[in-house]
């Protein structure tokens, strides 16, 4: 259904219709591109407080991720009702993204940002599909979502990406 792609940040200049286009391509790989999205790129400032907010956490962060619905089982969403009338909203939730945070670990990493930034998007997707990294075994299971979506992508594409918990996050 819709993806929603607002930039309100200006430190890092975006190439927003490649985005779109490889956020789009990710949603068709997890299956989850019946479900409305907005991914939104914010300020250092911005995250950071709501990094606080949300998760008592000081600092800013490259990625939150606000779900919409209840997940019991991570990567198993529940299939709208048989009675849902398609056209219906079917939101599946919000990321909010750093590009300056991300742009510095980037550069101190020596990794791509572009395939950084798509990598982190798809792990706030992975959280809006009820996977988190709480737990040793939370992490494990995240990472092979990550792992399995990111080769897949990588295959059509012809980016690297790798996990963020391969590159410190």
């Amino acid at each position: 259904m819709t993806l929603v792609l607002k930039n309100f940040q200006n430190i890092v200049k975006l190439r927003m219709p490649q985005i779109e286009r490889d956020i789009l391509t990710l949603r068709r790989l997890m299956t989850i591109d019946k479900y409305d999205v907005s991914v939104l790129f914010v300020s250092d400032q911005h995250i950071q407080s709501l990094n606080q907010d949300y998760r008592q956490v000081e600092g800013p962060t490259d990625v939150l991720a606000f779900p919409v619905l209840e997940i019991a089982e991570p990567g198993i969403i529940p299939t709208p009702n048989e009675n849902m009338d398609m056209a219906e909203e079917m939101p599946l939730g919000d990321i909010l993204l750093a590009p300056a945070y991300i742009s510095h670990q980037c550069q101190r990493l020596h990794e791509n940002f572009d395939h950084v930034l798509i990598t982190t998007v798809t792990h706030g997707l992975c959280h809006l599909i009820g996977h988190d990294h709480e737990t040793a075994e939370q992490q494990r299971c995240m990472r092979g979502a990550e792992s399995s979506i990111l080769d897949r992508f990588n295959k059509l594409t012809g980016y690297s990406c790798k996990p963020l918990t391969i590159i410190g996050h």
